[in-house]
């Protein structure tokens, strides 16, 4: 029996997405609070340090995202 793309990502492709980001930007915030020193930034820098790295990290996640469901390969 062969799966098809619905039976492998359940939801639609921006869920998909949606969901990955949040992961992402929850696994950067809880790394970024174990570096020594992170919390006594002003929230304004601790907030520039975050998105900078997390709009790298989000945006291979969106190229690789939508790279596999237009190819509708399925993920690893």
């Amino acid at each position: 029996m062969e799966l098809g793309f619905a039976d492998i990502y359940p939801l639609n492709p921006v869920e998909i997405v949606m969901e990955l980001v949040l992961q992402e930007v929850d696994l950067i915030m809880a790394w970024a609070y174990k570096v020594p020193g992170f919390r006594e930034l002003d929230r304004d820098d601790q907030a520039s340090l975050v998105s900078t790295g997390t709009k790298s990290k989000i945006l291979k996640l969106l190229k690789s995202v939508l790279l596999r469901v237009a190819l509708k390969v399925p993920r690893r």
